[in-house]
């Protein structure tokens, strides 16, 4: 790959479902080792957008390139291995509830038969010290908070050593004191091994502590795309009324201590 080719190229990308058109032409470009935050109202095509990125979805129109890579043209095996360069953190870390901790970071080194044992424990000891949870391999999810379990859900995505990390509402239903761990800890991994991310949330308070670049989705395009302080600097009326009604929200979740998710 050519160093200068950004990671991900995202050109012209449309997407429908049934008359209902979603994505209407998103570009978007992703360097090596930059983190993009993707916002937006419900509804606006964040994670279509990302489903596209990892091959889950075809795309009606458009392109999207990874590693220079055309996703679009990839099926069966192919696809498999290519999404092998991926980890994603889900919104409820979608642990399995019959393993323990040390299992379920495991679980994509075994299955995968990326390593020996010896060293897959080494591995997953590893990235439960990553994301301080060194003490709780043996315990089982249930017995988790919210916090901790997106904790364990990071740790399982950056276990096989994925160059791309996708972040899918990282911080949603979680407290304001939780939801900047998990901000700390993304950043840390980031800078620890370089990876390429892209995250999609409602939170600017996250999106301004994780972003290199923030990226606004507005009837199906891109309509802004800056530094964190471009954003709150933009007078676009859809993304300043956004950003404020987002910020003001978030402001009262800190007051009560509680968010509904």
């Amino acid at each position: 790959m050519n160093p200068e080719q950004p990671v991900i190229s995202i050109r012209g990308l449309k997407k429908s479902f049934g008359v209902k058109r979603v994505l209407n032409g998103v570009d978007l470009e992703v360097n090596k080792g930059e983190s993009v935050a993707i916002i937006g109202a419900s509804g606006s095509g964040k994670s279509v957008t990302i489903k596209h990125v990892i091959g889950l979805m075809k795309p009606d129109e458009g392109d999207i390139f990874v590693d220079g890579v055309n996703v679009s043209t990839l099926d069966g095996f192919e696809l498999d291995e290519f999404r092998r360069r991926f980890g994603m953190l889900f919104q409820g870390g979608a642990l399995f509830d019959s393993m323990s901790v040390y299992d379920n970071i495991a679980f994509p080194l075994r299955e995968l038969k990326l390593m020996p044992a010896r060293e897959t424990d080494a591995r997953v000891r590893e990235c439960l010290d990553l994301v301080d949870m060194t003490g709780w391999k043996d315990h089982m999810p249930a017995s988790l908070s919210g916090g901790m379990r997106k904790r364990v859900g990071l740790a399982r995505a950056l276990a096989p050593g994925p160059n791309i990390m996708l972040y899918d509402e990282p911080t949603t239903g979680l407290d304001p004191v939780v939801g900047g761990i998990i901000d700390n800890l993304i950043v840390r991994t980031r800078d620890a091994f370089q990876v390429t991310s892209i995250t999609i949330t409602h939170d600017m308070k996250s999106a301004y502590r994780i972003a290199h670049r923030i990226a606004m989705l507005y009837k199906g395009k891109i309509i802004m795309i800056g530094t964190p302080d471009e954003m709150k600097a933009c007078e676009i009326p859809q993304v300043s009324e956004f950003v404020a009604d987002r910020t003001a929200h978030l402001d009262l979740v800190g007051r009560s201590g509680n968010e509904d998710a």
